[in-house]
């Protein structure tokens, strides 16, 4: 399937956010990705595997989290983590889930309030997305002056 213009946009700006960890090839990739789907009649909010041409050049390192991430705000206020994965070296996967910033009783008492990842029916705008980093003090907001150089 084609992959829809607002998901390419929000992962777009994710991987623009630096020069690292081969993200110029993962640009690329995301250029010609497709979308893997069991039900193309239904779209998933909160998971997306990408089809890559395989001839395209491999990022290193081959299998990984990308370490730059991007957090919004969904459901009442709920932080929310978009996190993309690297698998031999092709943008693999994207994954939504509920923010690394939530408490053990936010995770426990989400899901009975109504409000889980499951219901996002959008994808966020990309203006509406922090970046943040990991660092060895879990994930940080990625200032102006962190951007192409991370």
């Amino acid at each position: 399937m084609v992959l829809p213009e607002d998901l390419r946009k929000l992962l777009a700006r994710v991987l623009s956010s630096t020069e690292e960890h081969g993200a110029p090839l993962l640009q690329a990739q995301l250029a010609s990705a497709r979308l893997v789907s069991d039900n193309p009649g239904v779209p998933d909010r909160t998971f997306a595997q990408f089809d890559i041409p395989k001839v395209l050049a491999r990022a290193v390192p081959g299998t990984s989290m990308f370490p730059i991430i991007g957090r919004f705000s969904a459901l009442d206020g709920f932080s929310f983590d978009l996190r993309l994965y690297i698998e031999n070296g092709h943008l693999a996967k994207m994954r939504i889930e509920e923010g690394a910033d939530w408490t053990p009783e936010m995770v426990e008492d989400c899901p009975l309030a109504g409000r889980d990842v499951v219901e996002l029916r959008n994808y966020p705008a990309s203006s509406e997305v922090e970046l943040l980093v990991e660092t060895s003090a879990g994930y940080q907001p990625l200032t102006t002056d962190q951007l192409h150089k991370h």
